[in-house]
């Protein structure tokens, strides 16, 4: 898929996104290719790798695995003395900055077979995969030219090394295959893509790829730059006392540092810790096994340490995380004085503790389980959003089973907290904007799987609302058992899925009760589609072609 479908109200619209718009987005990709080497051709050598130019163009981003070359991407200098930095000269709290226009893409290939020699119960189809993400800018002023050149080619750079790997990885597994040799493991790359700054002033986002190194960790490069001028910011341009920074992470009880703490406060230490920016702060991206976790610390109130100048000014709508420490440092009633929120809930984790109090200088509200039936769960993580001149808190909360909740919170004029609304899920990327919010939750529905959903904060309903009631699955591969009857969603005819294909659920549309199914090739460009109708069940989703363990195999259920 080229574009998340939770953005398509149609059939039509689907299948232009799943499939068809594969050849008009590779046109796109070919007209931005040629307009950005005919920006640079005068003074680029169009063979370089699009992110190793020379000095007077743009730095190579550095992995974490690398501490001489921690810094970001980065751009010509434009230091010079006739230069204006677009930096504001002091600390101060204002929404003049501009949102950037950012679509967020995933990429999710996949091809498997089954296993004939397998005894489990609902069947085994070993597979291959390549799961990444992405994002395109689209610069809508001529001073953010440069910054979308720039971007283009990292993401064509990161296309085009994984659309190579994972036609790698096909080759070994089918020629593994063609032996009769079926491996034990699943062999799939990830890549993922965190946002946590966009705007007209800064642009920081981080990429997290699987390690392909037996029990390597992951890998983590950081991108941090001036949108304007397309400048990297450096981990000395933000922190001015890495002392006084490591001291303060040292206290921190953050669950994520527990076991990369040592790790952590070394890299702090000689400047190569992978960070971003956020709008208050920075976040401190740890790499784990298999992805990375991070911790926020808040610039403002540690003003000691920081470089004031990057924080304080943001868009007309934003979003970032509190400090592990439960507190946000911001200044809420528009005063330009910086106001503290603190959160306090017990923290007994067998008891489910059902109750959280908000203190916002003094003025301290307190909501329970008493007062909101669904507030439950063990609190996890405090977000404050800001959108239509209104500030909002989000708490995640987990209950069993890692699953998660979300409340949603207003926070009145007179600095009173108010409950508004939840919703199930976790968030899949880091969020900061309110007005795009991924969420993933688990589904039993054709196996244990996550489905991923887009939501929106809307101020008018005072709920975070689902931007389209078609959830994305990115399934596993499976392999029909028997000819299955289906649509064929290019004009609704009648289909037959001969017995033996190797399909993958995609997409499931809860108000049509459509789930929609791609027929895997090795060759991705060779895929098919065909939908499934399904009804709701007092517990569950039923096919109405049939039971789905006797439709297919390779199924998997948790729990």
């Amino acid at each position: 898929m080229k574009k998340l479908i939770a953005t398509l109200l149609s059939l039509s619209l689907i299948l232009a996104c799943a499939g068809c718009s594969k050849e008009e987005e590779t046109t796109k990709k070919k007209k931005k290719k040629t307009s950005k080497t005919e920006k640079t051709e005068s003074t680029e050598d169009p063979t370089d790798d699009p992110t190793e130019p020379d000095d007077s163009t743009t730095e190579k981003p550095t992995e974490d695995t690398d501490p001489s070359e921690s810094e970001s991407s980065t751009s010509e200098d434009t230091s010079s003395s006739s230069t204006v930095s677009p930096l504001p000269t002091s600390f101060s709290y204002n929404h003049e900055l501009l949102p950037l226009d950012i679509e967020m893409n995933r990429e999710y290939y996949a091809y498997g077979v089954e296993d004939p020699n397998s005894d489990e119960y609902y069947g085994k189809v070993v597979r291959v995969g390549m799961d990444y993400e992405y994002f395109w800018f689209f610069a809508d002023s001529d001073e953010l030219y440069d910054l979308e050149s720039a971007l283009d080619e990292i993401i064509f750079d990161l296309e085009d090394k994984y659309d190579s790997k994972y036609d790698e990885l096909v080759e070994q597994f089918t020629a593994s295959v063609a032996k009769g040799e079926y491996p034990e493991y699943d062999k799939t790359f990830i890549s993922r893509t965190d946002i946590t700054r966009a705007d007209s002033l800064i642009l920081s986002f981080y990429v997290t790829e699987t390690s392909e190194e037996e029990n390597a960790k992951a890998t983590v490069t950081t991108y941090n730059y001036i949108a304007p001028t397309v400048e990297t910011i450096s981990f000395d341009d933000v922190v001015t006392d890495r002392a006084a920074l490591h001291d303060y992470v040292a206290t921190l009880g953050d669950p994520d540092l527990a076991f990369n703490k040592d790790q952590v406060l070394a890299q702090i230490e000689d400047g190569t810790i992978p960070f971003c920016l956020s709008y208050d702060g920075i976040v401190l991206v740890i790499p784990t096994d298999i992805s990375s976790q991070n911790v926020k610390v808040s610039a403002i109130g540690h003003e000691d340490m920081f470089n004031m100048v990057y924080f304080g000014s943001t868009p007309d709508s934003f979003m970032f995380k509190a400090a592990p420490d439960d507190k946000i440092f911001w200044d809420i009633d528009g005063d330009n004085v910086t106001d503290e929120i603190t959160f306090t809930y017990p923290d007994d984790m067998y008891n489910y503790p059902a109750e959280i109090t908000f203190d916002i200088n003094g003025k301290s509200t307190t909501i329970s389980g008493d007062q909101v039936s669904e507030l439950e769960g063990l609190f996890e993580e405090v977000y404050l959003a800001y959108l239509d001149e209104t500030y909002y808190i989000i708490v995640r909360t987990t209950i069993e089973d890692g699953y998660s909740l979300q409340f949603l919170f207003r926070i009145g004029s007179d600095l009173s907290v108010e409950y508004l609304d939840h919703v199930d899920g976790f968030f899949f990327t880091e969020p900061y904007t309110p007005e795009y919010i991924s969420l993933a939750d688990s589904s039993q529905f054709i196996g244990t799987g996550l489905r991923y959903d887009e939501y929106y904060l809307d101020p008018s309903s005072k709920k975070i609302e689902r931007t389209s009631p078609i959830s994305m699955r990115y399934g596993s591969p499976l392999v029909t058992k028997k000819d299955i009857v289906a649509t064929d969603p290019v004009d609704n005819s009648e289909a037959t899925i001969p017995a033996g294909t190797t399909v993958r659920l995609f997409a499931v549309d809860i108000e049509e009760h459509i789930a929609y199914f791609e027929i895997l090739h090795e060759d991705p460009w060779d895929s098919g589609f065909f939908t499934l109708s399904f009804t709701e069940g007092e517990y569950r989703y039923v096919l109405d072609a049939g039971e789905e363990g006797d439709l297919f195999s390779g199924l998997f259920y948790a729990g």
